[in-house]
């Protein structure tokens, strides 16, 4: 969304497929299911992921000015991807799994109401070069995540998947509740407080 100065998509690749890119703009390729391998300039990784709830996430990261390819064998793969303007140098680098730090944040508040996961791929501490912060939130079932509400001064989009078709959430945006279902995906203005609940 130009609005909020970034754009979000879903990428998917059919199996035994390739994928060509020259970036124009910082670029970020979270891997949300398949294995894979990424091409940026002349780095090569591979990566591969079953369950976006059971394991952590793999990231491809780099700035404008890359060749970007991606192929995979086997098996379908799925992004999520992300774009911003950003006028910096940014070498392509590869979010391991293992380099994903995860906190278990909540468990202390409200009777265990708000406790999740947060993985957060890297933010300004960690890549002070980007424009973006990127990371994901495993909420557990009957649970809020970001309660009691909050705002930051940046927008926020927030992609949501279920374990099981029938899940759905409830999504505040200021003073407005969104019935979110798998595959929605909510902006959030900068200063808007927002809380979920899954």
């Amino acid at each position: 969304s130009p609005a909020m100065g970034f754009e979000f998509g879903i990428l998917r690749l059919r199996r035994a497929t390739a994928y060509r890119e020259g970036t124009t703009k910082e670029t970020v390729l979270v891997l949300l299911d398949g294995a894979v391998e990424v091409m940026m300039g002349r780095e090569r990784f591979a990566a591969s992921r079953a369950s976006l709830f059971d394991e952590q996430p793999a990231a491809f990261h780099c700035g404008p000015g890359v060749d970007l390819a991606i192929k995979t064998r086997k098996h379908e793969a799925e992004f999520a991807l992300l774009r911003v303007r950003n006028g910096r140098e940014l070498p392509p680098t590869f979010h391991a799994p293992e380099s994903v730090m995860t906190e278990d944040r909540g468990a202390g508040l409200v009777q265990g109401a708000c406790r999740r996961l947060v993985r957060t791929i890297f933010d300004h501490s960690t890549r002070p070069d980007s424009n973006l912060v990127v990371g994901e939130v495993v909420n557990l079932p009957g649970r809020w995540s970001s309660y009691p509400g909050h705002h930051h001064p940046q927008p926020e989009v927030y992609h949501y998947r279920f374990t099981l078709p029938q899940g759905y959430g409830h999504a505040e945006i200021g003073e407005s509740v969104f019935k979110v279902r798998h595959s929605d995906t909510t902006t959030i203005p900068g200063g808007l407080d927002h809380a979920q609940v899954s």
